[in-house]
């Protein structure tokens, strides 16, 4: 299955901020991609997630497969963790990655 595909809008300048409840066609489809959206498009994002259940426990990300298949887009799949089950919260924020080059 493809992975599901989330598009994301800027909250200021230069952050985004998405949360997510998993479904459970989230879950067949075995990963999720956010598409963060911007007028300056091909660069590179620094992104941090955390994930918590319905019952808002944190869910440990060890084992799940974090890519970035394209610039702008980070994704998040289920490898060996339990991340990706039916009514857990993803909060993944996303930031311009402004690393200077010597």
């Amino acid at each position: 299955m493809a992975a599901t595909q989330l598009n994301c809008k800027l909250t200021n300048g230069v952050s985004f901020g998405r949360s997510y409840t998993v479904t459970a066609v989230d879950v067949t489809n075995g990963a999720i991609n956010f598409i963060f959206q911007n007028p300056i498009p091909n660069y590179n994002l620094v992104a941090a997630f955390t994930v918590l259940t319905s019952a808002g426990t944190v869910v440990t990300t060890t084992g799940a497969v974090i890519t970035r298949p394209a610039n702008g887009q980070v994704q998040i799949a289920q490898g060996t963790s339990s991340v990706l089950a039916t009514g857990n919260v993803i909060w993944i924020t996303a930031q311009r990655d402004y690393t200077l080059t010597a």
